[in-house]
């Protein structure tokens, strides 16, 4: 709804990133504030060796805090590697194909298309309405027919609605956005209830927590080479398209190494 408002203006795009950064000064009351950070950062220093008990700097602190957050990611790896693997390779997949499309998407419509940022937020508007019963509609048909034909079928969805997204004339556009949209609402909802399912409870939270730095740093990697692929082309649409068809290529990966969790106990899947 901002970006209906501001969208149209030279400085529009500054505005968003203007109110995109009040949240980091409220990440830093709460930092300050929460009485689980005196807590922390206690045990942190507790735990940092340091010869005659120096005084505790902030970049010690801060590689004991790597250090100690790797350690569990370590440990999941060790108990269940080809889990891990398979999960981590779908992540980075995903987010090294996907990063440049949906980062273009935008630009494509006011650019190609014409369209007004007021027609771009209705657009994505209605297609939120309709995510609501899409939330709904994933959960019913994954436990029905299972987490793995669900994604399998709406990850060749939005590849297939991407590439045709850049691609297609006239206004089908709109079309392949409103499934691109869908697609994405239903793949988010049912990964994250289809990855936490494929570890034990004790691991659980790790995991997600590792295939989210994975997706982001994959996604960054993918608009580095997407520039790269732009000096080829000529066309950050067109280059953007090729990127997403790499996304099927996570298909396998999940077929042949990750486990059905639908209708099974999880202590069984773990």
């Amino acid at each position: 709804m901002l970006f209906a408002v501001f969208g149209g203006f030279r400085w529009g795009w500054r505005v968003m990133y203007i109110v995109s950064f009040t949240e980091l000064f409220l990440l830093r009351y709460m930092y300050r504030n929460l009485p689980e950070s005196g807590i922390i950062m206690k045990a942190w220093a507790e735990t940092v060796h340091v010869e005659e008990r120096l005084p505790v700097n902030s970049l010690s602190l801060f590689r004991e805090a790597v250090l100690s957050n790797l350690k569990p990611v370590y440990l999941l790896f060790l108990s269940y590697p080809k889990r891990f693997l398979g999960c981590t390779t779908i992540a980075a997949i995903d987010g090294f194909a996907t990063a440049p499309a949906d980062l273009f998407k935008i630009k494509f419509m006011q650019e190609l298309h014409g369209l007004s940022p007021h027609d771009i937020s209705m657009i994505i508007f209605v297609s939120g309405v309709g995510a609501i019963l899409c939330f709904t509609l994933a959960g019913k048909l994954s436990d029905k027919y299972g987490r793995k034909p669900l994604l399998i079928g709406f990850k060749t969805l939005l590849t297939a609605s991407i590439v045709l997204y850049y691609t297609v004339p006239g206004k089908w556009f709109i079309v392949f956005l409103i499934l691109i949209m869908q697609s994405t609402f239903v793949l988010a909802t049912v990964s994250a209830t289809y990855f936490g399912e494929c570890f034990p409870t004790s691991f659980r939270s790790t995991a997600i927590a590792w295939l989210g730095v994975v997706f982001t740093l994959s996604g960054s990697l993918g608009l580095v080479a997407e520039k790269q692929l732009f000096l080829v082309v000529g066309d950050h649409y067109i280059a953007s398209a090729c990127f997403a068809s790499i996304g099927i290529f996570s298909i396998p990966v999940l077929v042949f190494m990750l486990p059905e969790t639908a209708g099974y106990n999880l202590e069984t899947v773990s």
